[in-house]
């Protein structure tokens, strides 16, 4: 599970010992923010706020995590898994999803800020973030806030999602959030979304996120990890069934829009011994959901990469290279001469059983 989600699970267990904690906290203003003067902050100014970390890292093994940033205009929204916030709840719900707001490019930051559930639609009696924060932006006042959402209703169900938030002031605060998916907490966890405006079109958002299904249709019982995706034709407001790629996928999907408004989908893929997934496949979305192209490795584990050792290795066996939460981003530069090219990042992790 991602980390905000392993955030949710620690703090749903320690949960007595810290509701006295919380009660009471309804700003920012509970909170000591200076760092002590010999631990100077680094160059430009930080984005979230080092002098909450030691109040809440005892409560969790995460502190700040799981990062995603929208600029347009001068404005600039940084999201992230933010223990924290949880202290700046309200009545609605919990969060553990934190934010920075800068007006001026990026060269300063206004941090300590939480996403925080607002008025509940009805037959929802609670509403908790829980974090893989993805932020986007269609213009500089219009910013959009993805999150993981569990909604918990009138008879005790729980619906797990990803939900969708809204600013219309430069990204300084978000409401009127909208569940874009949601399934039954029994059979369904959903997990690792990613989101995305199209900028041809910015009424046109894309979530994509991965389903952890355990009804064990089609799967021998095992739990199914499909990667899937809604869509919404009017700036959020209402949203299509789920549609995906092809079932080899297996997780942790990314989605991003070219200046010609097509469509990219980076996901694992799962063709290696007993299914882990071991490369990186990009596939192109041009009609609209109908079809996928076939979707082209951008990395796997032929590929050799540097480690700190400068040893390039490869997979042989228990060792190789390992790559994880893969990431797209398009040159957007209407005159460039790298006009929508892909940019894709990802972690590189090495099994080695020497090491």
């Amino acid at each position: 599970l991602s980390s905000g989600v392993r955030n949710y699970v620690n703090l749903a267990q320690r949960w007595k010992s810290i509701a006295s904690q919380t009660s009471g906290a309804a700003d920012e203003s509970a909170f000591t923010t200076s760092l002590p003067s010999a631990v100077p902050l680094a160059a430009p100014s930080g984005i979230s706020s080092p002098g909450r970390d030691v109040q809440a890292s005892r409560f969790s093994g995460f502190v700040q995590s799981e990062t995603s940033s929208a600029w347009c205009g001068t404005n600039v929204v940084v999201g992230y898994n933010d223990t924290a916030s949880l202290f700046l709840q309200s009545v609605s719900g919990l969060t553990i999803v934190g934010y920075a707001v800068s007006t001026n490019s990026g060269n300063s930051f206004t941090g300590g800020r939480a996403l925080i559930p607002g008025v509940l639609p009805s037959g929802v009696t609670r509403r908790d973030f829980m974090g893989d924060p993805v932020v986007g932006c269609a213009s500089k006042t219009n910013f959009f806030f993805s999150t993981l959402t569990m909604d918990t209703l009138n008879d005790s169900s729980q619906i797990s999602g990803v939900s969708v938030t809204f600013s219309l002031d430069g990204g300084f605060t978000f409401d009127n959030t909208v569940m874009a998916v949601g399934k039954d907490a029994t059979n369904h966890f959903l997990d690792k979304d990613w989101f995305a405006v199209d900028p041809t079109n910015p009424a046109r958002l894309y979530v994509t996120y991965t389903d952890l299904d355990t009804s064990g249709a089609g799967c021998g019982g095992d739990v199914r990890w499909g990667i899937e995706i809604v869509t919404s034709g009017d700036g959020g407001a209402t949203w299509s069934r789920a549609t995906g790629p092809p079932p080899s996928h297996a997780g942790d999907p990314g989605v991003e829009f070219d200046l010609d408004g097509v469509v990219y989908l980076s996901t694992l893929d799962p063709t290696a011994r007993d299914g882990t997934p071991i490369g990186i496949t990009v596939a192109r979305w041009t009609d609209g959901g109908r079809s996928f192209s076939k979707a082209a490795y951008a990395m796997d584990t032929s590929t050799s990469f540097a480690f700190p050792d400068g040893v390039a290795r490869k997979l042989c066996g228990e060792e190789g290279n390992f790559f994880d939460y893969p990431k797209l981003a398009v040159d957007r530069g209407a005159d460039s001469p790298y006009r929508n090219r892909l940019y894709l990042i990802a972690n590189g992790i090495n099994f080695d059983r020497d090491a």
